[in-house]
């Protein structure tokens, strides 16, 4: 079998229940953006969110005043407001 496919009998013991969604809190974001400036990827793979769950969080931010961005080589970077 592939890593796409499972037995039914790891099937049936799995949950009916989908897994919580990952919450990245604000304070533990901008802590992490202090001091250094990231690719939104490398942050969706440390808080362990999808990439436009994390992105959608950064341009809240954003437009907030607390987050900047710039871009490098069309990459965008990220880091906490000064």
């Amino acid at each position: 079998m592939s890593e796409d496919e499972i037995s039914i009998e790891e099937f049936m013991s799995l949950s009916e229940e989908a897994p919580a969604r990952g919450k990245v809190s604000e304070e533990a974001l901008l802590a992490e953006l202090t001091g250094k400036a990231v690719t939104c990827s490398v942050l969706a793979k440390k808080f362990g969110v999808s990439y436009s769950a994390m992105h959608s969080k950064l341009k809240r931010l954003l437009e907030a005043g607390k987050v900047q961005r710039r871009y490098k080589e069309g990459t965008a970077f990220w880091t906490a407001a000064q």
